[in-house]
């Protein structure tokens, strides 16, 4: 059963409770354990909950202020890492039953990213061709006030390819590689649809000389991850001939945002989307967010581990990676070998100096763990999968 699916029964029963008095806790409760609250309710702490409760609380407020002459049967879906956020994904049921995906936000300083968000697919919207289109939620409404948000999609259906792939370290599943066959050859005729040119891999020298550097003063290490950054150099200076697509890129393109229904895919939260970028940064982050479980600690991920079980062993997983990588190289008249593994560096790089900066916020994961990442592959770099032509 899809999460859509789960949730419609759901919602119902909790828009039927609304009606009737004292029906809102009732209703809250019909509606709990669905989505991200089913794998993150054992990490939430008692001062988080009562943050949920008061947003939950709030979210009914708003939305009878800003859609009247309706009523939310909302379940509170993202943990949330700070108990000061006040924004959060619900699901609620509209007029006429339909199924909508709703994200509410409460903090004026956030709604940027609903407005960047509701642009994007806009722009998606009118740019995809008619089988592609429907792999985007549709946006219905960006409405709100001075102290509240809301962004409303419908059509959102589709179980998460987080919940299909198995736990890291488990055995092979059918439905584990179907779901990444699918999600690899979306991420292909996407980026065919989307793409503003083509680059040459040479061209991307001078950002990598400035990343570098910056990455030195931040973390002042000689030895293997030097000679990692001066192989690079070298494979990026012969690349004049080797081109690289341009163009629209997802930015958090990780199994979450991946809805699988059947043989259909439908991706979501685009607020990152970057245009006229590196389009090979998708694929990396798709395969970088596969998470091995922490042995020693329950309920959180072994950042190293799972590095190492995708991209640094011999396993039925990173033999499947191996095996996307080659057929999304195929399919984008891309060649491979050591210029995809100097674009993986490249994109490491930048992913290490954005969370050295505070862009970047990991949930339940170590600190400095894009630096660990790249540090782990300079010393192990003989055991990479990336360098297989």
């Amino acid at each position: 059963m899809s999460f859509g699916e789960e949730y419609s029964w759901r919602a119902r029963i909790a828009s039927w409770l609304l009606r009737l008095p004292f029906g809102s806790p009732l209703a809250r409760l019909a509606c709990a354990g669905t989505y991200l609250d089913a794998e993150r309710s054992s990490l939430v702490s008692p001062e988080h909950r009562r943050v949920v409760e008061l947003l939950d609380k709030t979210l009914h407020e708003d939305w009878r202020r800003i859609f009247p002459g309706t009523d939310a049967a909302p379940g509170l879906l993202t943990y949330l890492m700070d108990p000061g956020d006040r924004g959060a994904n619900i699901f609620v049921t509209s007029v006429d039953d339909n199924l909508l995906f709703v994200k509410y936000i409460r903090h004026a300083s956030l709604f940027c990213m609903l407005e960047r968000e509701y642009e994007n697919v806009r722009f998606l919207q009118n740019t995809l061709t008619d089988g592609l289109q429907s792999s985007i939620p549709g946006v219905c409404e960006l409405a709100g006030t001075d102290d509240a948000r809301f962004l409303v999609f419908d059509h959102v259906r589709g179980e998460r390819m987080s919940e299909i792939l198995p736990p890291g370290g488990a055995r092979r599943g059918n439905r584990a590689e179907a779901a990444i066959e699918k999600a690899v050859a979306w991420l292909v005729r996407f980026q065919q649809q989307t793409t503003s040119g083509w680059a040459s891999v040479a061209s991307f020298r001078d950002e990598f000389d400035t990343l570098a550097d910056r990455y030195a003063s931040v973390w002042p290490e000689p030895g293997p991850v030097q000679m990692l950054f001066n192989d690079v150099r070298d494979t990026i200076a012969g690349g004049a001939d080797l081109k690289v697509r341009l163009g629209c890129c997802h930015g958090d393109f990780f199994p979450g945002n991946i809805l699988i229904d059947g043989s259909n895919v439908m991706v979501v939260d685009w607020e990152t989307m970057r245009k006229g970028a590196l389009q090979t940064d998708d694929l990396f982050s798709l395969f970088l967010s596969y998470r091995v479980p922490d042995r020693r600690s329950r309920g959180t991920v072994d950042v190293l581990r799972s590095f190492r079980f995708v991209f640094m062993e011999d396993n039925w997983f990173s033999q499947m990676v191996l095996e996307s990588i080659r057929n999304y190289c195929a399919e984008s008249g891309l060649c491979g070998g050591h210029w995809l593994e100097a674009l993986f560096v490249l994109y490491l790089l930048r992913q290490s100096l954005l969370e050295a900066e505070g862009i970047l916020e990991e949930r339940m994961m170590e600190r400095e763990y894009w630096h660990s990442r790249l540090n782990y592959y300079a010393t192990n770099r003989d055991r990479s999968i990336l360098g297989t032509p």
